[in-house]
């Protein structure tokens, strides 16, 4: 089992890409990825897709998701990465995944799809997809490196559903009215780390406050080496909330933990 790690610095925010083997219906075009809202979709009108990003500069990752799809349970996914090609094939690749079919999402899974690989550094990445609906609709996508603390989550996580439907009940008639609201999927678990982590200035607990704020959203992935289907299940993409007041609490010499929860965004 690997270590969770978060994706908040997302490689492909504000770019569109550079190819693509279908171009998008006229109501669903590539600036809706830009939108945070995953209910927002690209909608490409084809079973396949191909779709080719270039980042300006060589950056690394170690994972790229797909958030809000409407792809079946069953397709096939292909990531390719280069330095220097621009059509991601050949030669010249520093990351080929080959053509992995496997089971990897479902609709209870919002249709997310995450796909963890070891750290490539490339310009130019290029994912394929096979054997999915049509039309294939994607409500954001996210590339970049997962940030990992040193330790895991404690023991005690806490999984579920938030159900934010109300029921109300007229106290005369003993009538009840019913609005029916999302159940958004959430985490709650304690994370430990050293003081470096915590307080850092790069990759830390306090960078990641720094960049996404009470006001963005993360990619929590909580076991990169699982099978892609529970890797779909155990993946949270919504806002990170400290549970209780303290920001971080030292349990032991160079060790702090912090209580955290995910709350889907969908």
């Amino acid at each position: 089992m690997a270590l969770p790690g978060f994706l908040y610095r997302n490689l492909t925010a504000g770019l569109e890409p550079v190819f693509f083997s279908s171009t998008p219906a006229a109501a669903f075009p590539w600036s809706n990825l830009h939108n945070p809202q995953p209910r927002v979709r690209v909608r490409i009108e084809s079973t396949s897709a191909i779709i080719i990003f270039d980042l300006g500069s060589v950056q690394a990752a170690d994972c790229w998701a797909l958030i809000s799809t409407n792809l079946p349970r069953s397709c096939a996914i292909r990531l390719r990465a280069s330095i220097t090609n621009t059509s991601v094939s050949g030669a010249d690749l520093v990351l080929d995944t080959g053509t992995v079919s496997d089971d990897f999402t479902d609709p209870e899974y919002n249709g997310n799809i995450v796909m963890c690989f070891p750290t490539a550094d490339a310009r130019y990445w290029r994912m394929d997809i096979a054997g999915g609906n049509d039309p294939i609709d994607i409500g954001l996508l996210m590339l970049g490196l997962l940030f990992r603390p040193e330790n895991a989550t404690e023991y005690g996580v806490q999984e579920g559903f938030l159900d934010l439907s109300v029921r109300d009940m007229n106290e005369d008639t003993g009538n009840e009215y019913t609005l029916s609201g999302p159940k958004k999927r959430t985490f709650q678990f304690t994370m430990a780390g050293t003081e470096a982590e915590v307080r850092g200035f790069e990759t830390s607990f306090s960078d990641m406050d720094r960049v996404v704020g009470a006001s963005g959203d993360v990619l929590f992935v909580e076991d990169s080496d699982a099978d892609a289907l529970t890797r779909a299940r155990d993946s949270v993409f919504g806002s990170y909330r400290e549970v209780g007041a303290s920001l971080a609490t030292r349990v032991a010499n160079e060790l702090w933990t912090r209580v955290f929860q995910m709350r889907e965004r969908r």
